[in-house]
């Protein structure tokens, strides 16, 4: 199961997004969003939601995680608009999707497919913390991630993803789906 052991640090973030390009605000706003939906989402008060402090560091490293029968290349725009705005971004391909080497055939469980976030979030120094964004099937991906390094990621974005919880496991998803 995904979240069991979870920190208190990761905050996902569950309200379609927009990307805020100003250097002195918060750049993932849930849209339309009350002050209360920004504090449930992002953690902070809706005071800081508002304005950053000056010291706040507002360039962040997005991991973008496509879904299933896609690639890296899905997040072409998503992409530009970030580094438009300063940000750092690395969209990944999972196993045996987009211009991954591995053969699909070689791909025996869905931790083979997720492998590549899995050395990515790896090889990140100790104190970088990342925006993992997930689409589709990659909330999967993502929520294993958060479970293996909650100290390297500042929050997870589900875009239109699956969200696994206690209750609802991939194998549940499955058997509903086939």
């Amino acid at each position: 199961m995904f979240f069991n052991s979870l920190s208190p640090s990761v905050k996902p973030i569950f309200f379609p997004l927009e990307i805020c390009n100003r250097q002195d605000r918060l750049l993932l706003f849930p849209k339309p969003a009350t002050p209360s939906q920004k504090l449930l989402s992002t953690g902070v008060s809706p005071i800081a939601c508002a304005k950053l402090p000056g010291n706040f560091k507002t360039q962040r490293h997005f991991v973008l995680v496509h879904g299933a029968c896609h690639g890296a290349w899905c997040w072409y725009k998503v992409s530009a608009q970030l580094k438009s705005a300063g940000h750092n971004v690395t969209a990944l391909d999972m196993a045996a999707s987009g211009v991954h080497p591995k053969p699909v055939h070689e791909l025996h469980s869905f931790e083979d497919y997720f492998e590549p976030l899995m050395e990515f979030m790896e090889s990140l120094p100790p104190e970088e913390r990342v925006v993992l964004v997930g689409h589709s099937m990659s909330g999967i991906c993502i929520s294993a991630a958060m479970e293996r390094f909650p100290e390297k990621i500042s929050a997870s974005v589900f875009a239109a993803a699956v969200m696994p919880g206690p209750d609802l496991s991939f194998k549940a998803i499955a058997e509903k789906v086939v």
